[in-house]
């Protein structure tokens, strides 16, 4: 989250060892986003649009194919 909220646009990809590791990362980060989100007082400061995608090989090729679509324009995209 403090890449996401300190640093300039751009996504984040974060290599990790495996699937558990990678599902774990994921329930991380979107549970620390929603977090975020109810603890801002006012709402500029909401974090800015955030979605993390899992990437591994046990994924169908659909899910893989998501992962590697570009954010739309004034949100970031973590990749695990």
């Amino acid at each position: 989250m403090a890449i996401h909220q300190r640093q300039a646009e751009g996504d984040i990809l974060v290599f990790l060892t495996g699937r558990d590791e990678i599902d774990t990362a994921i329930a991380m980060i979107r549970e620390r986003l929603a977090q975020a989100r109810e603890q801002a007082k006012v709402p500029r400061q909401k974090p800015k649009p955030l979605t993390a995608f899992p990437l591994h090989g046990a994924l169908p090729k659909e899910a893989q194919m998501k992962a590697l679509v570009p954010a739309p324009r004034g949100a970031r995209k973590v990749v695990v």
